[in-house]
Order: structure tokens, then C-alpha cells, then sequence
């Protein structure tokens, strides 16, 4: 339905807003494609791009340089979703998992090169990992942004991190040649695993939730590492594997990935 505009349009804000309606069309947003949106100099793109960051509206990829959903877009959003019933298709099974497991549950997409945690439920235990509800990280740094990217072809995981792969930690990896053989071992057993690579002394363990068109998000497990290691991070992948296919089927999709018994052996 065609609006009518303002009497009295502020110009500024209008650009601003859609920038932030091409955020949401694209998933992300480049200085040179809001210069081009909004036919203004790439320096005016920036400066509004900027101001969106500040206000915690957009955030800007850590090794793409593109422009991402911000943290403060995320809890509008969700915010949004906990009004409605898709709300309640994911968080029960976060809750049900963090008491399962005892260990702090995540849902996590990804964005580009990167990955950005949805929603969490924290552990009862009193030393835990915390929620990062809102925060964006390097994809090859996490066990949610390594399952995730290993639905992808190897040649788009390059293009991807043709900037380099940026380490968070001392264990986080650093090659080309290291995350794609990881992938391979993602691939084969069916779910990824994170030990100290975002965070020293944090483990995690994560699986894709896939549609039939292909991977959408990731669970994701975490806890300090000497409570999270082998062999518990492959029996908590088994449970999480259960919760993603949960979680399919009250969306009404198939999920395409393997069965947990099979893949977490």
C-alpha cells in the first residue's frame, strides 16, 4: 500500500532508515552500496553508517568491513519475536537444554563471516559462561560459526575470509588450510567444536539447524573447559542434535541434516 510522505521530511533521517531497511533485505550493507542507495557521497554513507554503530543499530563485520545488524537492532527485533508465538518454537528447547546439560545454551546465526548469538539461556552453575546475546564474532573462532560454515562449499569459505582469518585467542585458527580441514571433520561427524579458540579457558560445542534449503542457524553449547571436554562435548553434541531437530519439526521443516546418533558416534 502506497504512504504518503511527511509534509515536513527530514532528510537525514530518511536516509538513515533506509539504510537500515537494505540491512534487512541484504543482511548486510557496504559504505559503497548506501552510497549508492542513497545517490550520496561515500563519505555522507559513512558518517550515517557510523552514527547507526554508535547507536548500536548496525555493527560493522570484523573482517569483511560490512555493516551487520547491531546489537540494540537485535533486541528490538527479539523484543518483537517474544511477542509472538515464533518466539516460543526456540527458546523451550534452549531451556530445556541448559538444564539438560547444565551449561549455558545459545542460538546463533550466521552473517556473512561472521557469527551473531540470537538468544541464550545461562546455566544455573555459578561458574558459567555468560550471554552474548547481541555480540558478533569471527565465524572460524566459534563452534556455532564452524558448523555453519561447514554447509558451505570450500570455495565460498575462502571468498568469504579473503581478508584473513583474525584470532581472538592463541588456539584460534589463523590458516586457510586449518579451517577448511576442520570443516572436513565437521562434515563427517556432524557437529563443531570450540576449545578456548573465542575465549581462553571456554569450550563449546555447536550443530546446524537446517532447513531444506540448507543450514539457518546453530545451537550452541558452552562452558568452561574442564568441565567441557571429550568425551562430554560429544555426548552433549548428540543432545543438541536432538534440540535442532526439535526445533525443526515445530517449524514445520525437514531438517536435511544427519541423524545425532549417527553423526555424534
Amino acid at each position: 500500500m502506497e504512504r504518503e510522505p511527511p509534509r515536513y521530511p527530514i532528510e537525514s533521517v530518511d536516509n538513515a532508515v533506509q539504510l537500515l531497511l537494505a540491512l534487512h533485505e541484504r543482511g548486510s550493507i557496504t559504505v559503497v552500496e548506501g552510497s549508492r542507495l542513497l545517490n550520496v557521497a561515500r563519505s555522507t554513507a559513512h558518517r550515517l553508517l557510523a552514527m547507526l554503530q554508535y547507536r548500536g543499530l548496525v555493527q560493522q563485520d570484523p573482517v569483511l568491513k560490512t555493516y551487520l545488524p547491531g546489537p540494540v537492532l537485535i533486541e528490538i527485533g527479539l523484543a518483537a519475536v517474544h511477542n509472538i508465538d515464533l518466539g516460543g518454537h526456540v527458546r523451550p528447547h534452549l531451556e530445556h537444554m541448559a538444564q539438560d546439560v547444565t551449561e549455558t545454551a545459545h542460538l546463533v546465526v550466521r552473517r556473512g563471516a561472521s557469527v551473531m548469538f540470537l538468544d541464550c539461556v545461562e546455566s544455573d552453575r555459578a561458574l558459567r559462561a555468560g550471554s552474548r546475546t547481541g555480540t558478533i564474532l569471527p565465524a572460524h573462532c566459534t563452534a556455532s560459526g564452524k558448523a555453519l560454515l561447514a554447509g558451505l562449499p570450500d570455495d565460498t569459505v575462502r571468498l568469504l575470509f579473503s581478508g584473513g582469518l583474525p584470532p581472538l585467542t592463541d588456539r584460534s585458527l589463523t590458516t586457510m588450510d586449518e579451517l577448511l580441514g576442520q570443516l572436513v571433520v565437521v562434515r563427517r561427524r556432524g557437529y563443531a567444536i570450540n576449545l578456548g579458540e573465542s575465549e581462553e579457558q571456554l569450550n563449546a560445542v555447536a550443530r546446524a539447524i537446517h532447513d531444506q534449503g540448507g543450514a539457518v542457524g546453530a545451537i550452541t553449547v558452552a562452558g568452561p573447559s574442564f568441565r567441557l571436554r571429550e568425551p562430554r562435548l560429544a555426548e552433549v553434541a548428540s543432545r543438541i542434535g536432538q534440540a535442532a531437530a526439535a526445533i525443526s519439526r515445530s517449524l514445520q521443516v525437514i531438517p536435511s541434516a544427519p541423524p545425532a546418533a549417527k553423526a555424534a558416534r
